[in-house]
């Protein structure tokens, strides 16, 4: 049995199978429990999971990845569809999307739970001169680096091809996720086009900007290289992104899939061109995703280096105005969106599963941090038996359609997992 001073103690571990929990009577705060015990099986198989969630068998999977899960979306949006009048004014009086759930009628479609997390799916230019073969590297040069940026069709990877609702991302920091933090100008893309005539005026650009590095005739760039790894549909994501090069800047592409310790062990070695990569936020501020592209970083798979870049983070780290901090950092992320180390794709989200009727507590913290200490099973006869639940903001919009599952920014996912019973 381990040691512990938090709510619980874990009273039973079967290695892959099942860990167990049981209130811990010398918690400081244990009579506040709602919940006695717990049991969290080991289900790997993604469809399991869901069988195990419907069948009764677990209250809530945590992270939701069968392959079909864009169908699932599909079903809650219907319902959503059917329920869009009164999603309307929950909405208008300020709900929370959690609370939203909680007000529609009980319906095993409204059994999901879409939330923005803070995390980043961007793609890796390799910023050295030379490749690890001795060829001359093309994507050594900004504009290079900025005119395959400029091209990507996000709104076709998160529609078309990813299908969970995620938002298309134009900065490296999801906006509105830190407070008293403005993102920078976004650099122009087609996926921020209003109109055909702009996106052809985005790709003559583009082309442009080789044509300016020297590369005037797309057959002088050689053959583009992706890199990444074989699961989690990295795959359609990089062939969406293959047909955007060629079609739009007419190189030519080749996709290299690899097993991801070896996909992994490229990126630290940096012996690809252009790679898949992602990113999770470890805490609330704007280095945990700048410290990435600074020289030497052990993170920076790119082997980006920009002294300017550099001193903007040297400098933050020791200004006592936070304000003045925030805007030497939204000046660090300008240079990002301008260098174009990385290429930014879209923000990440999270899948829960959870009968938002029947199980309070569970939070839309955008970091997932959940504290099971809340937990309630709403009719068990234990504990308070009422809902954890924000108050009502009037006039505030969670920023997207009623019609999407997520229906919250980051922020606003922030405000709700502060909320208290």
């Amino acid at each position: 049995m381990l040691v512990s001073n938090g709510p619980f103690v874990l009273t039973d571990w079967r290695f892959k199978r099942t860990m167990r929990f049981e209130a811990n009577e010398h918690w400081w705060n244990a009579d506040s429990l709602a919940i006695r015990s717990m049991e969290s099986p080991s289900v790997v198989d993604p469809n399991m999971q869901v069988l195990a969630f419907r069948s009764g068998a677990v209250d809530w999977v945590s992270d939701l990845t069968p392959p079909y899960r864009a169908e699932i979306i599909a079903d809650k949006n219907a319902f959503y569809a059917a329920h869009a009048d009164q999603i309307a004014e929950l909405r208008a009086a300020g709900w929370a999307p959690l609370e939203i759930d909680r007000r529609l009628p009980r319906d095993p479609r409204n059994f999901l739970q879409v939330w923005p997390v803070f995390g980043t799916y961007f793609y890796n230019f390799n910023c050295l001169p030379r490749l690890p073969d001795g060829r001359d590297n093309p994507f050594k040069d900004p504009r290079v680096r900025r005119a395959f940026a400029m091209v990507i069709d996000k709104e076709a990877i998160t529609r078309d091809v990813r299908r969970l609702g995620e938002n298309v991302a134009n900065h490296l920091i999801p906006p509105g996720s830190i407070g008293g933090y403005e993102s920078p100008e976004p650099m122009p893309s087609i996926s921020l086009a209003q109109s055909e005539a702009e996106t052809q005026a985005i790709i003559e650009q583009a082309k442009a900007l080789l044509a300016e590095a020297g590369y005037e005739d797309p057959d002088s760039l050689g053959v583009v290289e992706i890199l990444f790894n074989k699961d989690a549909g990295h795959d359609l994501v990089a062939q969406s992104i293959a047909k955007d090069w060629q079609r739009k800047l007419g190189v030519q592409v080749a996709m290299i899939t690899k097993e991801v310790k070896i996909y992994r062990e490229d990126l630290k070695q940096h012996d690809f061109m252009t790679a898949r990569a992602g990113w999770y936020g470890d805490y609330g501020d704007p280095t945990t995703f700048l410290d990435l592209s600074r020289t030497g970083d052990g993170n920076n798979d790119r082997a980006y280096s920009n002294p300017e870049f550099d001193a903007l983070l040297e400098r933050a780290s020791v200004e006592l105005d936070a304000e003045k901090r925030m805007d030497m950092l939204r000046e660090a992320e300008a240079i990002i969106m301008r260098d174009v180390p990385m290429v930014p794709l879209f923000y990440y989200s999270t899948l829960y599963m959870s009968d938002p009727h029947q199980v309070s507590g569970i939070t839309p913290h955008p970091r997932t941090n959940q504290n099971l200490y809340l937990i309630d099973m709403i009719g068990d006869g234990q504990g308070p038996d009422r809902i954890f639940r924000m108050p009502a903001r009037p006039g505030v919009d969670g920023g997207r359609s009623p019609g999407s599952p997520q229906g919250a920014t980051a922020r606003d996912a922030e405000t709700e997992a502060g909320a208290t019973p």
